[in-house]
């Protein structure tokens, strides 16, 4: 007897939501996850579901909870500005 998927409720808006919050284009999101474009605006368009897998890895990749793509609504999450450079304290000393 064949096991059918089921598909996990992500909520699609904020599937898009979160890949704009982390200002990725489509095209990126799709080469880091080896998938097609299209299959990144399917998922965003609520005409399919990444699996357990790809929401971990966009989880990570929009540095959100995996959780947060069940939400009902736009999570609220604050912005926080990243910076390459080296962390110094006032005595000079790199983190």
């Amino acid at each position: 007897m064949a096991r059918s998927k089921a598909q996990l409720p992500y909520n699609p808006r904020v599937l898009h939501w979160a890949r704009e919050r982390a200002v990725l284009d489509v095209g990126e999101v799709a080469e880091t996850l080896k998938v097609s474009e299209q299959k990144i605006r399917d998922w965003e368009a609520g005409t399919s579901t990444p699996t357990v897998r790809q929401g971990r890895r966009l989880a990570a990749l929009y540095d959100l909870h995996f959780l947060e793509f069940f939400s009902d609504e736009i999570p609220e999450v604050e912005l926080v500005e990243h910076s390459l450079s080296p962390l110094i304290d006032p005595s000079g000393r790199r983190y």
